[in-house]
Parts: structure tokens; C-alpha cells; sequence
């Protein structure tokens, strides 16, 4: 047994008696209940009645602990906040907006994990090619999947739309050869979906503009 997987029980046999505790006062209420009972009608209660109110306690706080503990384990597919990255080049001012996707599960793996564009508003006449994936952080100009996988607790950034100042809105979709561009006058919301082996999808929505002061590309979730 690991020094990790030690920690971990002791964690659990915390919470469990924390719980059994709680449980155990609110029993002390029933005792002084069935106290009262017995003064009044005169009729002793059983001490077993005494020991199932506790072992109802202790069976209340195992149970209670392993249901939480399964739902936390359960794999969980969670989009995160943006994160803009600006910088310089010839071109002027560029921007680029990434966000983060997150396996909230403490004990599973989630396998075939995608990032997809799915939808665009308004429609535009040239961008009827959706779903298509979007790039994992890092990875444009290399030859990559379209798919990933994410450890229990561990997230990968996805890259979004990026703009030179006054420029048209770049989709960073890995489609070579199809359509990346949106008119940089225009006001979008872009939809995302990300989806997972035997998880259930998830999704986002996204408002894409430029700043009309200062023509820089602005992004955010709505």
C-alpha cells in the first residue's frame, strides 16, 4: 500500500466518523424521545431499540460517504473560463482566445475526448460546413488527432478564435482547406460541444466581436 493510498483511506475514515457524529446527535434526539415514552406509559424500551438507532447511525454515515465518493468519481466533462493571449507582430495588435476543458471525475479517465464547433449566429452563407473540430492548445502546424483523453482532475485548452486588430475573427478549426474566417464587423455567438467515451456532452456559448473603439477582437461566455 502506497503512502497516497493510505492518505486516502484515512481521508475516508475522517469523514465517515465526522458524519457518524452528526448522525449521532440527531439519534440523541430520538433517545431522549423515546426517554419521555417510557415515563409516560411506563413501559421500558428494549435496549435493543438503542443499539439499532446507533448502528442505523453508523450504517447512515458508510453510506452516505460512498454514495458522495461515487458521485465525485463519476466522469464529468466541464468547459472552463476563457483566456486571452495577446501579442505583437508585424501585422499589429493580435489577440487569441483559448478555453479549458476539465475532467471533474477523481477517479476515472475519460477517453476520445473532442472539441467541435457546432453552430454559428447568424448563419453565415460560406460557414455551412459545422461540426468541425477545433485545435488542442499548441498543437496548429503539427500533425495531431482530433481527439484526446483527460486523467481524473486533469484539463487540456482548446484554441478558439483568434484577430489582428481590425482584422477579420480566425476559427481555429483543424479543417485544412475549408473556410476560417468570420467578417470582423460582425457580432457572433458561437456554440461548442465537447464530447467523451461514455460521458454525457457538454456545451457552451460564446459572444465574438470586435471592440468598435479600438477594433480589437473581444470574446465571452454567455
Amino acid at each position: 500500500m502506497t503512502v497516497s493510498s493510505l492518505w486516502q483511506i484515512i481521508q475516508y475514515a475522517g469523514i465517515v466518523i465526522v458524519r457518524f457524529w452528526v448522525l449521532l446527535v440527531g439519534g440523541a434526539v430520538l433517545v431522549g424521545a423515546l426517554g419521555i415514552y417510557e415515563r409516560y406509559v411506563e413501559k421500558p424500551v428494549s435496549w435493543n431499540t438503542f443499539l439499532w438507532i446507533v448502528m442505523l447511525c453508523a450504517f447512515s454515515a458508510l453510506f452516505g460517504t460512498g454514495f458522495s465518493e461515487w458521485r465525485r468519481g463519476l466522469p464529468s466533462l466541464l468547459i472552463g473560463d476563457l483566456a486571452a493571449q495577446p501579442w505583437l507582430d508585424e501585422r499589429g495588435s493580435c489577440i487569441a482566445f483559448r478555453f479549458l476543458v476539465t475532467n471533474s471525475s477523481t477517479a476515472n479517465t475519460i477517453t476520445n475526448v473532442k472539441a467541435k464547433l457546432v453552430a454559428i449566429e447568424p448563419p453565415q452563407t460560406d460557414l455551412d460546413w459545422l461540426p468541425v473540430p477545433l485545435f488542442i492548445k499548441h498543437s496548429q502546424g503539427k500533425a495531431q488527432s482530433d481527439s484526446f483523453s483527460l486523467n481524473p482532475g486533469e484539463s487540456q485548452g482548446i484554441d478558439f478564435v483568434s484577430a489582428v486588430q481590425d482584422g477579420i475573427i480566425s476559427l481555429s478549426h483543424t479543417v485544412a482547406g475549408v473556410n476560417r474566417s468570420l467578417p470582423g464587423a460582425g457580432r457572433f455567438r458561437l456554440t461548442v460541444e465537447i464530447t467523451g467515451q461514455d460521458v454525457s456532452p457538454a456545451r457552451a456559448r460564446f459572444d465574438v466581436s470586435r471592440n468598435q473603439s479600438t477594433g480589437i477582437l473581444e470574446c465571452a461566455r454567455i
